[in-house]
Order: structure tokens, then sequence, then C-alpha cells
């Protein structure tokens, strides 16, 4: 394991590749407010969404391999042995999280309830389960799967998260913004399905596309406040929504009509999710 990773930290460069290994890396995380260990089960790089926004580089479609429980194992031992002397000593690499995450859509993985297994046995070994929060980064498409299912609840266990990305609610959003035709009413009913079993927080990254937000085109911050509007109203119990925007080049070929929106944007999109009885956290 590199020994000088904290040098490679930057919030507009996340390289899976700063510690030496194969699954775990580390990133400085706006939303995490410090250090994220990452742990990237999609090392084929393939997932269900090509979002235009993405950072990998030769994002491909399909699902995560098998994994290598192992060498997860392994990696997880040297890594949080070393994160754990770091939390006792108080040095400014104390991580904040471990998220999962990574080149592609976590929850693709067949083996996902032994992967977050595997994370609660290294964290007690460690010495660092219930002081390193577990987070899924997740598109929420595949959040009803039976072993999916079986995963967050051993999550929630272990006061885990689930960051559900929800950046467009409407069908022609989500094409657009995801490259796919997920249809917003199976991500409601998935996101219900995460809330009633792990705390869940709703994740929105807001952009420019040729100049113009995604939530300012037409009928899309309607679609969005109204599909937070059903949450709040069928009583799912959500931990609240988290705004932010671009901080990182993407690789995909739209990378050009791209751009971030401003904190005074970020701010009045919160305001109006915070008048639907939402907590809202901005990330600028």
């Amino acid at each position: 394991m590199a020994t000088n990773w904290t040098s490679t930290l930057s919030v507009s460069s996340h390289p899976r590749d700063n510690l030496g290994l194969g699954y775990v890396y580390a990133v400085a995380s706006r939303r995490s407010g410090g250090i994220s260990v990452g742990i990237n089960v999609n090392p084929n790089k393939a997932c269900n969404y090509r979002c235009l926004y993405c950072q990998v580089e030769g994002l491909t479609r399909g699902k995560a391999p098998a994994l290598d429980l192992k060498r997860l194992k392994m990696e997880l031992k040297a890594f949080l042995g070393d994160a754990s002397r770091a939390q006792e000593s108080e040095e400014p690499y104390s991580i904040r999280d471990i998220a999962i995450s990574g080149d592609g859509e976590p929850t693709s993985l067949e083996a996902f309830d032994e992967l977050v297994l595997t994370l609660r046995e290294a964290l007690s070994e460690s010495g660092l389960l219930g002081r390193v929060k577990v987070v899924l980064i997740t598109n929420g498409t595949l959040l009803r799967r039976a072993r999916v299912q079986k995963g967050l609840a051993l999550l929630a266990a272990i006061q885990g998260e689930v960051w559900f990305k929800l950046d467009s609610a409407s069908q022609e959003g989500i094409l657009q913004v995801h490259d796919t035709r997920v249809p917003p009413s199976k991500l409601f009913e998935n996101l219900k399905a995460a809330s009633s079993l792990c705390l869940t927080w709703v994740h929105t990254l807001c952009f420019r596309l040729d100049g113009t937000a995604i939530l300012d085109m037409p009928r899309e911050r309607e679609t969005y406040l109204a599909f937070l509007g059903r949450a709040q109203k069928e009583g799912l119990p959500l931990g609240g929504v988290v705004l932010y925007t671009l901080a990182r080049p993407s690789l995909q070929p739209e990378a050009p009509r791209l751009s971030a929106v401003s904190e005074a944007w970020l701010q009045a999109l919160a305001s109006d999710v915070h008048g639907l009885g939402l907590d809202v956290r901005v990330h600028p």
C-alpha cells in the first residue's frame, strides 16, 4: 500500500489506484466532510447507467464481476489497521466513512450481502466498528433484489446509510442525464424499499447542460419537487436531501457541454426542498 497516499487526495481528483490496491481506495469527499475510503466492486468499469458527468474512463454497460472476498479482506485488514491508528492519534487523515461505490453500480454485485458482512467483520477486527460509518452510494435501480435488501438490513444494523441518486425525476430527464429508460415510478418504489430498511438520503448532483441547469429545464424542477413531496406525503423515513454540483471533469463525450451550478443556485433549490419539510445539506 502506498505510504504517502494522503498527498494524492483532492476533491477534484478521485483516482482508484492511489493506495496501490485492487478494491480499496481513498478520496477527499465534500459530501463526507473529509476522507472517505471507497470500495470499488466494479473494477471492470461496468454500470447500468451512463451518466453524462461520469468520471470513469472506458465505462461500459454491465454489472459487477464476482467478488474476491479473500483479496478484499486482505486489503481492508492492511488499510484499516493504519486507519485505526490514525483515528486513535486524531491525525488529519483519519477517515469519515467507508463508501461502497466505485466505477459502476455496486448493487449489481451478486454477493452484495457478503460484501456488507465482510466490511462489518473488518471494522470489528480493526476496532472501528461503530466509529466509522459505512455508506452505500447507489443509483437505486436494483434495491429490491433479495440479496441487496439483505445487505441493506445488515448495513442498518451497523448504523450505515444509503445515498440514493436522484438527479431527475422525469422519464425524459433520466434518459438525458443517465442514458437509461428506468421509470421514475420504479425509482420511487425502490426509494420506499430502501428507506424502510436503512437510513436513506437522497443525493442530487446539480449541473448545467449547454448552459442550462437540468432542474431549470421545462417541468424538471416541478417533477423533482413532486417526487420528494410524495415521499413526504407517504411518510418515507428519509434522512433528507443532499445537493451538490460538479467538482471533477467528466470523461464522457458530453464533457464540454457540462458546467457547475453556483452556490446561490443550490441554496435556492435547497429552500424549495426545505419547504417540503425535508432536511437539506448543500455542498457547492
